[in-house]
């Protein structure tokens, strides 16, 4: 379970260095053999990744927390 969920946040550090910043932008890339009707689950699980990223200071908010948010990088 650990080693996914740090799979899963080193998978959107690399989304926000390749310049996506929003969380349903990373979704296709991230589960690339996922059916697209399954992208809405998929989404809501990257943001809680997000958000402890967030709370860890790893990762900043552009305006409020929320799915539809973007996020960038802590340098």
């Amino acid at each position: 379970f650990i080693d996914h969920r740090l799979e899963r946040e080193q998978q959107i550090i690399d989304c926000l260095k390749k310049g996506i910043h929003g969380i349903r932008a990373m979704v296709p890339p991230m589960y690339a053999d996922l059916p697209e009707f399954m992208y809405p689950a998929a989404a809501r699980s990257v943001f809680a990744a997000v958000a402890y990223l967030v709370e860890l200071g790893r990762v900043r908010c552009r305006g409020t927390l929320s799915i539809d948010a973007e996020f960038d990088l802590v340098a």
